[in-house]
């Protein structure tokens, strides 16, 4: 097979502009030189992989092997680092980002419906204490419930406990139907109060318009309805654990927290978890870093950025003889902030790209048709 050759029009002005406008090619390594005459009378396609022989690579690997020119890899910052075999720091850091928790959000809807004829509601992020008005709204079928209960006063029980009962399954606070009883006339209105609690996160809410059935006029949360949710190397903290939070983009700026819940469970690319904030939450929608401790783990450590990891496949491209570049299926392990842990696939001292590997994983893809290292 020929080797592959990165493809894009900026390369090739580079690689020209590395040997000169008469140099039709890049000139051979001496074991391109020495596999080419060993093999010449099979043809082109033996010196490469006799290639993949000396360096011991299943053809597979051989296929998806990516060909740069030392002078243009060193030109588009492609680099590459020994994996190392050592342990982790005990100290983890992971990605945040600040949120609410679902069970601790109320929506406050307006069960009948009907045309909004008041609206009481604060700006988003300031309080409501419970039972305050929100909004007063006029639905037909509301004034026609309390005619209703009118005339069922007058011919007395049951008739008034069950023309209650309908206006309250439709949705009416009591006060209100005490309030027709006692003026004896039947209202034009009906009231959305704040059943519990807490702070405006969202409103859907205009003086005049009409609101269907059911429909959500204001989020609140309730206390302690911020969290933060981080997602962690396979090593997650378990509940209980604290974590201090910072704000990457402020000085000094800290939040205290405990795990409270694990979110998920998946295999070894990843957990996420639920901190609980003590005291004063950030604001949400910030992203922020978490870092707690943890216990030491010993293994093959790579850099982060060494990585492709879309979930469905984990490469590295490891960098053979001749300015040729292979990709390696890999099971992944504990990550830190830095550098994550290799659990199959690689060894310790193989020379890995630590910058440059999208770009290589590109050009893979673009000449097989496919991704690099898709199987195993």
């Amino acid at each position: 097979m020929k080797w592959k050759r990165i493809t894009v029009m900026t390369l090739a002005f580079l690689s020209a502009g590395c040997r000169g406008d008469d140099a039709a090619s890049p000139p051979e390594s001496e074991v391109q030189k020495q596999v080419g005459d060993e093999h010449a009378a099979h043809g082109d396609t033996p010196r490469a992989a006799a290639v993949a022989d000396m360096a011991g690579m299943s053809p597979e690997e051989h296929a998806a092997m990516v060909k740069v020119d030392p002078q243009v890899a060193k030109a588009l910052g492609i680099r590459t680092v020994e994996a190392r075999a050592g342990a982790t720091s005990a100290r983890r850091r992971a990605p945040a980002t600040v949120t609410y928790d679902p069970t601790r959000l109320v929506r406050v809807s307006a069960q009948p419906g009907g045309q909004v004829r008041v609206v009481d509601v604060p700006r988003i992020g300031e309080s409501v204490k419970q039972g305050r008005l929100l909004a007063r709204l006029y639905a037909p079928e509301v004034r026609s419930g309390f005619e209703e209960l009118l005339l069922a006063r007058d011919l007395g029980e049951p008739w008034m406990t069950a023309a209650r009962q309908r206006l309250r399954s439709g949705g009416v606070l009591d006060a209100d139907i005490d309030q027709a009883i006692a003026e004896g006339r039947a209202l034009d209105t009906y009231a959305v109060r704040a059943p519990v609690s807490g702070v405006v996160v969202a409103r859907s809410i205009a003086e005049g318009s009409w609101t269907p059935p059911g429909g959500v006029l204001v989020v609140l949360a309730q206390a302690g309805a911020v969290v933060v949710e981080v997602v962690t190397p396979a090593d997650h903290p378990v509940v209980g654990t604290p974590v201090v939070l910072s704000d990457p983009a402020s000085t000094g700026e800290r939040w205290n927290g405990t795990v409270e819940a694990i979110l998920s469970s998946g295999d070894a690319t990843g957990h996420a978890v639920r901190v609980a904030i003590k005291g004063t939450a950030p604001r949400v929608g910030i992203p922020l870093v978490a870092e707690w401790d943890a216990s030491a783990v010993a293994g093959v450590w790579v850099p982060r950025g060494a990585v492709i990891d879309t979930g469905e496949r984990r490469v590295v491209f490891v960098a053979t003889t001749g300015g040729a570049y292979s990709p390696r299926n890999v099971k992944l392990g504990a990550r830190t902030a830095d550098e994550i842990q290799v659990l199959e696939g690689l060894a310790a001292g193989e020379a890995v790209v630590a910058a440059g590997t999208f770009l290589l994983d590109s050009e893979t893809q673009m000449t097989s048709g496919g991704h690099a290292g898709h199987g195993g």
